[in-house]
């Protein structure tokens, strides 16, 4: 089997500095941070690699492919190179930034050219952070699309996959060919031997299509800084102790106030919102008949989708075909002219003025909109769905408890997150992770909190050792409370919460725990 991987190289973002985030613009010169192969297309590229290795121990062969749209640095295609992989192709020239249906075309294109059983691509990549690259090259190419995969095994012609949904992790057996987007899978590209480097030196990337060049998609979008909307009061205290005591009877009891409820989302006129609930994550196309039937008897100015599998794909197939304006994750303005979305894993919101018709996907739907219910009478798998079955549920006590801890890398081991664990069960809380400590192995995928994980809403958010990057600040964006603990005082955390305290987050644990049982007897 052939598997190419897509991937895209983005700035590490947390080397760029507050000034840049403040004038930010996609084509500002960044390169004193460096560049590094986004997260989600590295773990897809070594699955890959492990994909084809379990290939060649049952004595068949594979082999691993790389393709990019844009200019990357040498240096990435001599590291793919000297892991294992066979060729390394640049599609254009120059940078394909908030361009995601020209990087797709690209993509599709060039896919669509070899024969290749498996595609795989990270959930989400560019600084336009859309995470609709891989839906629409699997659109564009008529392929299976599986989204949300962790693990995956080779089985004949066809691949187990371990997928991590909203509602729990399913194992899934796909007949190829198909295209799976990896999301918070565990996996890190392997680092390749010197001999290894030495030997692929003189490797270069293959340019396809030089001299196809995008100037930018970016004249009429705005950008702003993603700002906390909090003010963080930090908490004074001369004992750790003493800390964990004002924390237990004030902040983490409910005492203290919190913001006030957020205001429901914007409707705007003649909108209507196509409810996607009822559909099984396989049953989309026979849903859009239904659905653009509708749309074409009502032409509304506004049609949508919850921003879910099921709703991007609709929304996105509606778009292509009726020619609207189309954008994943969107929010209304204050306005209710213009929208914005999070980019860059979330660090800067990026403004839009649609032209209408738009199809959107959204992350909290007006509840003033008309509704059409989306349903498919014939629920059976489709032919290329071999197996499926549900290995656990969902953790719910993240969306539904009133109160959640939350820990990050700054919990320094699995043993101190385990110790975080038991307070929350002290505290009847539910208990989460950021992305780094999830994928550091503290924890399972399902408990992760942020843009790449679970968005939560709780009475009260008590965030352990997190540095507070933007993807994970979108996620307790809704917290009514949150209350921070970091040893650095000018980490980033700070900025998305409403009380903080400096100090260690491992010894406050233990205080808090101390504290907890001594209030418990």
């Amino acid at each position: 089997m052939n598997i190419l991987v897509l991937f895209k190289t983005v700035p590490v973002w947390e080397r760029v500095l507050e000034r840049d985030w403040e004038a930010f613009s996609p084509y500002g010169d960044l390169s004193y941070a460096g560049k590094e192969i986004n997260c989600f297309d590295e773990a897809a590229l070594e699955l890959g690699l492990r994909l084809r290795d379990e290939y060649a121990e049952q004595g068949k062969e594979a082999r691993c492919f790389a393709a990019t749209a844009g200019t990357p640095h040498p240096s990435f295609a001599q590291t793919l190179f000297a892991a294992g992989y066979e060729d390394v192709a640049v599609l254009g020239a120059g940078e394909f930034e908030f361009a995601s249906e020209e990087v797709a075309r690209l993509l599709a294109d060039y896919a669509a050219g070899g024969d290749c059983g498996l595609i795989l691509a990270g959930a989400a990549a560019g600084m336009a952070d859309t995470g609709t690259v891989p839906l629409r090259v699997a659109q564009k190419l008529g392929r299976t699309f599986i989204t949300n995969a962790l693990e995956l095994r080779a089985r004949g012609d066809a691949v187990e996959l371990l997928c991590q949904e909203p509602d729990g992790l399913y194992r899934r057996v796909v007949r190829a060919p198909l295209l799976a987007s990896v999301s918070n899978s565990p996996a890190v590209l392997r680092a390749a031997t010197l001999r290894a480097r030495l030997a692929v030196r003189d490797r270069q990337a293959r340019t396809v299509w030089g001299d196809k060049t995008f100037d930018g998609g970016t004249e009429n979008i705005i950008f702003s800084r993603s700002a906390g909307k909090r003010v963080c009061g930090l908490l004074e205290f001369t004992s750790v102790p003493g800390l964990a005591k004002t924390l237990l009877e004030h902040e983490l009891s409910g005492k203290a106030s919190a913001r006030a409820a957020q205001s429901r989302a914007f409707c705007p006129p003649n909108a209507v919102v196509y409810d996607t609930q009822n559909i099984l994550w396989y049953a989309a196309e026979p849903a859009f008949g239904p659905l653009r039937a509708n749309w074409h008897a009502g032409k509304p100015d506004y049609a949508l989708f919850a921003d879910t599998y099921t709703g991007r794909a609709l929304a996105y197939r509606l778009a292509r075909e009726t020619g609207a304006f189309f954008l994943t994750g969107a929010l209304f303005a204050e306005d209710g002219e213009s929208l914005f979305r999070r980019a860059c894993a979330s660090n800067v919101l990026a403004r839009y003025r649609p032209r209408l018709p738009a199809v959107l996907t959204m992350e909290k739907l007006p509840v003033e909109a008309e509704r059409v219910s989306l349903e498919t009478a014939d629920e059976k798998p489709p032919f290329w769905l071999l197996e499926e079955e549900k290995k656990a549920c969902a953790n719910d006590g993240l969306r539904n408890k009133k109160a959640v801890v939350v820990c990050g890398a700054g919990m320094g081991s699995r043993a101190n997150c385990e110790r975080a664990r038991e307070l929350a069960r002290k505290l009847g809380a539910g208990f989460g992770l950021t992305r780094a400590a999830a994928l550091n192995g503290w924890g399972g995928p399902g408990e992760i909190v942020g843009q790449s994980g679970a968005s939560i809403s709780p009475e009260i958010c008590l965030v352990l050792g997190a540095s507070g990057a933007g993807a994970f600040a979108a996620g307790i964006e809704n917290a009514a409370r949150v209350v921070a603990v970091n040893s650095d005082e000018k980490a980033l955390i700070f900025r998305h919460a409403d009380a903080g305290a400096v100090a260690d987050a491992p010894a406050l644990t233990e205080a808090l725990l101390a504290a907890a049982s001594c209030a418990a007897r």
